[in-house]
């Protein structure tokens, strides 16, 4: 689904214009169309609920703040949208009227004088990216990638099922498809590369016209994640690598182990391998110590329409020879399965079962098995444990069998600067049924830093403008700049890997393990230093868990218990965090509270986000790390170029101190003195842009135990609640961007006013 349907209220398009002010009334047309078909397509032919109950309803979402409210609004209209559609394809014989509930909701909303005015800056601003994306060349050849790999994809999969399952006439067809399998794979890689260089901007500048693309096709990406988790299984991309190891490994003859801890994945890859190789999940065996002929093979049944006995064959018997049982005289497929032994390292060598797996491993299609023909395509996936202390009586394969597998690792997802996937994982999650993610940026976004470029950096682009700068990505995790989403996945990453490692038999840990040391009342505290002991545990958060944390956070306001209901993700992560060091075991308690303590949770500091604004599109998508961030640009001197300069003073001037609230929720004293920037300062009140928003330079941190001593602060033009810390070089690249904006304002409306006199 193409952002462009996101809020299809009006049923209007409205080209954007080509500069600002153009574009700002565009927006606002937008949201004046948007308004008026609610009222007049929604609340006007509809019936609503009464006056006492909307009362109770406005009452209610005036506790939320203005960005609840207005996705809220949108949530209760894309509702009613999918109710109407599915009343004009008929999908309902009888069409219901619309919930008066509904109706009485989204009139509240409309009638919300703050929602109303998000709507410009939001969604008006959502359908004009969109609009901009549809139009653009990069665009149509990144969707014609996609559609293309797709299919190619699709028609790979086929042939090379084909070939398995044996179905192919004869040994020219077999010839043809494997030359085919090999065009289609060297295509594919082909086009995955082009799609790759496109969204990670390869041979392209950096600049925001293209940044914005990048993120576009990241957005799309996880909407992609989103659609997957809700069919079962979300394919990151260290998925992918697994699910190729694993198709290769069967394709070579052989059978694959799959070695992971729990809730790793492993049985997911597993089926999604047996589909893709045989059109039908696998059977499945649960293996132990005492499994043996008559959980692989057959065990004695009774039919209850005859009361006589027959032969139930199980899981291994089903997936070589098709046949469910004895009473079959035709199996029930015509090409084998795949079988999947769960924890089949369990099975000692010397039972009955291990010598059955031996005999299924040596057969061939049309051999006899146990009575039965094998089928072509039968084979199997192991999954297991990895052997150690935490899981006895584990057997690796014998020499003998171990010739015929290969093991493949499989860990949990990747977190890191370059492989965020964890966090990409979390924010799909995080979405809702129209792809919003329901929460405040500075909540989720990782931090950046603005610094100077080299000379070997700094160039003129074509068009004449110059980089100057660029936006890098504070490396520490922990670090409290960054969003608590982002902070919250390097926690979990680093507790899965204490939990790996708590059962790994290595001579020397990895220098990314925590270490940690413990005080004389068994407080247990990180280090930073790299001393202390390993920090191992024995539990640790699973994919799967991470999900369920993330869309309870949607569903958290319809709890009854109050505990529930809170009002930032910072809260609610600390909620879930404290429940699950609750519930852990005794000797892991301590270790996990200082994994997520270091990472600079469970404390009473909570973002300030009353004034966040609803996510758009682009906006999601910028939120991962892979997406470049645009370039700060600046235009070469040319003669006769007004320096932006500011006579320093000469004499000395006694400068008030104050506190003031910074948008990270801490307090700090600032200084309101200039601050120098080379060969010109910054004056109290003087005007920056950052991240393309309105600011005015308030000080300096006056705090000499502050890491943050003697750097400028700002805060938003349009208020006095939020303030920000920026860099010397962040703060001189917005001063110049402001000066040039005010600048070219000053020039057009000059030449108005020439115009109009010269008229």
């Amino acid at each position: 689904m193409h952002e462009s349907s996101r809020f299809g209220l009006g049923g209007v398009e409205q080209s954007a214009g080509t500069d600002g002010e153009r574009e700002e009334s565009a927006q606002e047309k937008k949201a004046r169309l948007a308004q008026r078909y609610i009222e007049n397509k929604i609340i006007a032919p509809n019936e609503s609920v009464g006056a006492d109950t909307e009362k109770e309803i406005s009452e209610y979402y005036e506790k939320l703040s203005p960005r609840e409210r207005a996705e809220s609004l949108y949530n209760k209209v894309m509702a009613f949208r999918a109710d109407q559609q599915e009343k004009e394809t008929g999908e309902t014989q009888e069409p219901a009227p619309a919930d008066p509930m509904l109706i009485s909701e989204i009139k509240v909303l409309v009638s919300d004088s703050a929602v109303r005015e998000l709507f410009p800056k939001t969604y008006g601003e959502a359908r004009l990216d969109a609009k901009k994306l549809r139009s653009s060349e990069v665009d149509h050849l990144w969707q014609s990638l996609e559609t293309e790999i797709e299919q190619k994809s699709e028609d790979y999969e086929e042939t090379e099922r084909k070939v398995h399952l044996q179905t192919l006439a004869g040994k020219g067809d077999v010839s043809t498809a494997k030359s085919r399998m090999a065009r289609l794979a060297n295509n594919l890689t082909s086009l995955e590369r082009r799609k790759s260089n496109l969204e990670h901007l390869v041979g392209h500048e950096k600049t925001a016209e293209n940044t914005d693309l990048a993120a576009h096709f990241q957005y799309e990406t996880l909407k992609k994640y989103k659609q997957e988790y809700d069919k079962g299984f979300t394919w990151l991309p260290h998925c992918e690598r697994i699910h190729k190891k694993t198709i290769g490994v069967l394709l070579n003859g052989r059978w694959p182990v799959l070695i992971g801890e729990a809730g790793s994945g492993k049985s997911d890859q597993a089926d999604a391998a047996a589909i893709e190789l045989t059109g039908y999940p696998p059977t499945t065996i649960e293996c132990s110590q005492k499994t043996g002929e008559k959980d692989l093979i057959k065990d004695i049944a009774i039919d209850s329409k005859t009361g006589g006995s027959y032969e139930q064959y199980g899981p291994l018997m089903q997936a070589m020879t098709g046949y469910e049982d004895s009473r079959q005289t035709e199996p029930s497929v015509k090409t084998g399965r795949i079988v999947r032994f769960d924890e089949a390292y369990l099975i000692p060598h010397d039972s009955s079962a291990y010598a059955i797996i031996k005999r299924a491993r040596q057969v061939k299609p049309g051999d006899l098995f146990y009575g039965k023909p094998v089928l072509p395509g039968a084979c199997a996936i192991w999954t297991t444990n990895p052997p150690g202390v935490r899981y006895p009586h584990r057997y690796s394969p014998d020499p003998a069998m171990r010739r015929e597998l290969a093991e493949i690792g499989v860990d949990y997802p990747p977190m890191s600067n370059e492989k965020p996937e964890l966090f990409e994982f979390a924010l799909s999650t995080l979405m809702d049924s129209n792809f919003q993610i329901n929460a405040a940026k500075r909540e989720l976004a990782p931090a950046y830093e603005t610094k100077e470029v080299t000379d070997a950096e700094s160039r003129v682009l074509p068009d004449g403008r110059k980089i100057v700068a660029k936006d890098e990505l504070v490396g520490n995790m922990t670090d409290r700049r960054h969003g608590a989403l982002w902070r919250f996945c390097g926690a979990v990453k680093a507790l899965q890997e204490s939990f790996v490692y708590g059962n790994a038999n290595v001579e020397k840990y990895p220098d990314s393990l925590l270490r940690f040391t413990r005080d004389a009342d068994g407080n247990v505290a990180v280090t930073t230093d790299g001393t202390g002991e390993p920090l191992t545990i024995n539990a640790t958060i699973t994919l799967g868990e991470l999900a369920t944390w993330m869309i309870g956070f949607n569903e958290r306001r319809q709890k009854r218990d109050e505990d529930f209901r809170v009002d930032t993700l910072t809260e609610w992560l600390n909620f879930k965090i404290n429940a699950y060091v609750d519930q852990s075991d005794e000797g892991d308690k301590k270790k996990i509270r200082a994994i997520f303590e270091h990472f600079n949770f469970l404390s009473s500091d909570i973002p300030q986000i009353e004034n966040s604004l609803p996510l758009t599109p682009k906006e999601v998508g910028y939120l991962s790390p892979r997406v470049a961030r645009p370039v700060h640009l600046g235009e070469p001197q040319v003669a006769g170029e007004v320096d932006v300069k500011q006579e320093v003073a000469k004499d000395a001037v006694e400068y008030k101190t104050r506190q003031v609230l910074l948008e990270d929720g801490y307090r700090v004293l600032i200084k309101e003195a200039p601050y120098t920037l080379g060969d010109f300062e910054v004056s109290i009140g003087g005007g920056f842009m950052r991240n393309e928003e309105d600011f005015v330079f308030v000080g300096v941190v006056e705090d000499a135990q502050s890491e943050n001593n003697g750097v400028p602060v700002g805060r938003p033009e349009g208020g006095e609640q939020l303030y920000v810390v920026v860099n010397a070089v962040e703060l001189k690249t917005g001063v110049l961007q402001h000066f040039r904006r005010s600048m070219k304002t000053e020039m057009t409306s000059l030449q108005k006013n020439v115009a109009e006199f010269e008229g």
